[in-house]
């Protein structure tokens, strides 16, 4: 420990922080390398959203695989995760789905948060079997729980949180498929075989007469195994959280019109449009939100290359307002509320919203743009997996990562 501290910020700091502590090559030439399975431990509260949403493509991929029916009209969810895209083009059979079988967004929420609850757990269950969760080292790949012979226990701990969790909410067994509007599932029975006290003494009294008799069928097990086995491929991919650092690829020094200054000023704009692009597909992916239009602020708005680019990535029209300092403007506004100025923030928005200028995009580099945005995926993902092999450093990685 004396050697973490030495080797760390810490000096002078009034409270911990991970980001202080020292890389864990240079740890390991004096700490054994489990040092920082205890320090960098995964914070499921940060990730929570997308570990639940993984549950939900699991249970998902498990019900189709059984010959259940999608109940969405779109393939767009079943395309987005390779466990749901085989299912994709399936003709819809409504008598053969359940409420479940929708995209997470569009989930119910008391089946968002069963889903939620699900990941809270997971800590703690696999600490009962000697698991500590920590996010990925670089390139490493997620560990093979399929052998593992805590695998069962796992699984049988995830199964009496959900079935004590059916229980608090009112469902009871019965045969036949799951029916939310009666709340009876097949599978509100024991994990194994257990006498009428025991079953009593763990579920109380009226907990116990709506449990069907004997053990979980092995089939249900196996699905339950199956959701435990996932689990460290979803935490795992959890740890990618860096920015590949720029570079000009394919560079033609024989070609002065594809390798001077005006190319590269081009190309690094381009790339930052890319991004930009990512960014954006990424909220609409999460949240369904779609964007008309965008506005450019700050220096890279007072040119008139850049914004154009902007708007030809993008395929929607790029505002410049008048005043382009939006943090500056933004502080004054909340100085000017805070002073009596203004009632309230959005008070002076109307004469604040001027637009100086307005970039339209072009259909035919649209177009050309969106082929080479597909190209330009592809070799970012490369990026950033020799990123993660160690042979480029990153332009940006968080803390922890």
């Amino acid at each position: 420990m004396e050697s973490i501290i030495a080797m760390s910020t810490l000096a002078g700091r009034s409270r911990f922080e991970r980001s202080a502590l020292p890389s864990e090559a240079q740890a390991e030439l004096h700490v054994a390398r489990d040092f920082f399975d205890l320090v960098h431990r995964l914070d499921i509260e940060a990730v929570l959203e997308r570990l639940a949403e993984a549950a939900h493509v699991i249970y998902s991929a498990q019900q189709l695989a059984e010959g259940k029916s999608w109940d969405e009209p779109g393939d767009d969810y079943l395309l987005r995760y390779p466990l749901l895209e085989q299912y994709a083009g399936q003709q819809r059979d409504p008598a053969r789905t359940n409420d479940s079988l929708v995209s997470y967004e569009n989930l119910k929420e008391h089946l968002k948060e069963s889903n939620r609850d699900f990941v809270r757990t997971i800590p703690g269950t696999l600490a009962a079997a000697g698991y500590v969760i920590r996010p990925a080292r670089r390139g490493e790949p997620p560990p093979e729980l399929s052998k593992d012979e805590q695998v069962p226990f796992l699984a049988e701990q995830e199964h009496e949180r959900w079935l004590i969790g059916r229980l608090s909410e009112e469902w009871s067994w019965a045969p036949g498929p799951k029916n939310t509007q009666a709340r009876t599932n097949p599978a509100m029975v024991p994990w194994r075989q257990m006498s009428e006290e025991e079953r009593v003494a763990t579920y109380g009294p009226e907990g116990a007469a709506r449990l069907g008799d004997g053990e979980l069928s092995p089939d249900e097990k196996r699905k339950n195994i199956e959701l435990i086995q996932g689990i460290p491929t979803y935490v795992m991919n959890a740890k990618r959280w860096a920015h590949a650092s720029p570079s000009f690829l394919q560079f033609d020094v024989g070609d002065p019109a594809a390798s001077g200054r005006g190319a590269c000023v081009r190309a690094i704009e381009e790339a930052a449009a890319y991004v930009a692009r990512a960014h954006r597909d990424i909220i609409t992916e999460l949240t369904g939100l779609r964007f008309g239009e965008a506005v450019f602020t700050g220096g890279a708005g007072r040119g008139r290359l850049w914004p154009q680019i902007m708007a030809d990535v993008l395929g929607v029209p790029v505002h410049i307002p008048a005043v382009t300092e939006s943090s500056a403007l933004g502080a004054a506004i909340c100085a000017g509320t805070a002073a009596g100025a203004y009632s309230g923030l959005l008070e002076p928005r109307p004469a604040l919203r001027r637009r100086a200028a307005t970039f339209e995009p072009d259909p035919a580099a649209v177009a050309a743009y969106d082929e080479r945005y597909a190209n330009w995926r592809e070799v970012y993902r490369r990026m950033l997996d020799i990123t993660d092999d160690g042979l480029l450093s990153p332009l940006w990685r968080a803390a922890g990562a």
